[in-house]
């Protein structure tokens, strides 16, 4: 599959995805997420800390299974794992304590989601 292609901005402390789209797939999803951790990630590793993540619109799950008023259900790899709406994720400590590395953290949690789910795609 070709890698489409996200960007992200910040716009007054806060991130902003530049053209969402809904992604195609599961794994464009993932990727997706993991490129606004990732993007997140190196802002602050260049001390821009406390930036808004931008919540469900610029998050590839959330485009994908997230409707506003309704329950993702099990569909979401991040619900499937045992979370609701990221609660008890590196998610939920960044928008609590926004500790720079919690970024970082949220992402190796996806990159561990995506890996679980390209592995059991092979099956």
């Amino acid at each position: 599959m070709g890698k489409r292609a996200v960007v992200f901005q910040v716009v007054n402390s806060g991130l902003n995805l530049v053209a969402p789209t809904k992604p195609a797939s599961l794994e464009e999803a993932l990727e997706m997420s993991i490129a606004k951790w990732e993007f997140l990630a190196k802002q602050e590793k260049h001390g821009h800390h406390e930036l808004h993540d931008g919540g469900p619109s610029t998050c590839g799950l959330c485009l994908l299974f997230f409707r506003a008023g309704h329950d993702c259900g099990k569909k979401c790899p991040v619900a499937a794992s045992g979370h609701d709406h990221c609660d008890g994720t590196p998610y939920e400590d960044y928008c609590t304590n926004k500790d720079p590395g919690d970024a970082e953290k949220e992402m190796l949690f996806l990159k561990r989601l995506l890996k679980k789910y390209l592995q059991e795609k092979e099956e």
